[in-house]
C-alpha cells in the first residue's frame, strides 16, 4: 500500500474472510474466528499474459452488473464472478475483452503457511490452518508454489467459462470445507477420493504397479489375489 486510503471489498465464508482492495490486489485472507491472516502479502488477484510475451495487471477493480470488473488501463478488462459460498470462496472468470491474450490467471495469492505443501492437493498449511485452491474445471491449469498459487487458463482452451474454489481456515475443518465444495460444484465425486480419501477402507488396500496386456489380465489378477493385492494399477494409461 502507498498510504492511500483504499477501499476494501469483503467475501466472507463461515471459516474465512477474503479482501479485495480497489487497485485489484488481494489484500487479507483471515481466518473466522480466531483473526489469524493466512497471506505472507498482497498480489494482483489476476493478470493477463498476451501474445508477445507482455504481462498486465489490472489498475482497478469494482462491482459492476453483479460481477467484478477488473480494468486494465488502455487495454480492457476482465470480469469476474467472487462468490461467498457457506464453506467456500467461488471465482470465475466470465468475460474478457483485452485483445491477444494467450493466458489468463484469474486467482492468485501467495499463502503464509509453510510447513506443509501439497501440490496434488493444493494445499498450504501448518499445525493450525490451511488454505486451498481447487480447480472446479477442466479448462484451469494450476502451479502451487510456497511463494504463489496459480490458477489460469489458455486461449487454446477457452479463456473465460471456468472457475475454482478457495478454501481456508482452521485444519480440522478443511475436509468439510472441501466436501462441500465437492458437493456443491459439477465436478467428479468418489466416496474414496478427493476430500473422502482418509476416510475410505478401501483405501487402505495395497497395490501392485504392472505394465498390463489384454493377454495377461487373467495372470495378474491372480498375481493380486495371491500377494493379498486389493489394487491392480497401471503404469500407463
Amino acid at each position: 500500500m502507498d498510504g492511500k486510503k483504499q477501499r476494501i471489498y469483503e467475501f466472507a465464508t463461515e471459516d474465512f474472510s477474503f479482501g479485495l482492495a480497489e487497485d485489484a490486489t488481494v489484500h487479507w485472507l483471515r481466518q473466522a474466528k480466531s483473526g489469524r491472516e493466512l497471506l505472507q502479502r498482497g498480489v494482483p488477484l489476476c493478470k493477463v499474459v498476451l501474445q508477445n510475451g507482455e504481462e498486465l495487471v489490472p489498475a482497478e477493480v469494482a462491482p459492476h452488473d453483479a460481477l467484478w470488473r477488473f480494468s486494465f488501463a488502455g487495454h480492457g478488462w476482465l470480469d469476474l464472478r467472487i462468490e461467498s459460498k457457506k464453506r467456500y470462496l467461488r471465482i470465475a472468470a466470465v468475460e474478457l475483452s483485452l485483445p491477444d491474450v494467450s493466458k489468463l490467471i484469474f486467482c492468485q495469492f501467495v499463502p503464509l503457511l509453510r510447513q506443509y505443501l501439497g501440490k496434488m492437493a493444493g494445499l498450504a498449511s501448518d499445525e493450525e490452518s490451511g488454505v486451498c485452491l481447487r480447480s472446479l474445471s477442466l479448462k484451469v491449469d494450476t502451479d502451487f508454489q510456497k511463494d504463489l498459487f496459480q490458477a489460469w487458463t489458455t486461449e487454446s482452451t477457452g479463456l473465460t467459462g471456468a472457475a475454482v474454489g478457495i478454501a481456508a481456515g482452521s485444519r480440522e475443518n478443511l475436509v468439510d470445507m472441501l466436501k462441500a465444495m465437492t458437493h456443491n460444484e459439477p465436478v467428479p465425486f468418489s466416496p474414496h477420493g478427493g476430500a473422502w480419501a482418509g476416510e475410505s477402507r478401501l483405501n487402505r488396500g495395497s497395490y501392485v504397479f504392472a505394465d498390463v496386456e489384454a493377454k495377461d489380465i487373467d495372470r495378474w489378477i491372480e498375481i493380486c489375489r495371491r500377494g493379498a493385492c486389493s489394487f491392480l494399477h497401471f503404469h500407463f494409461w
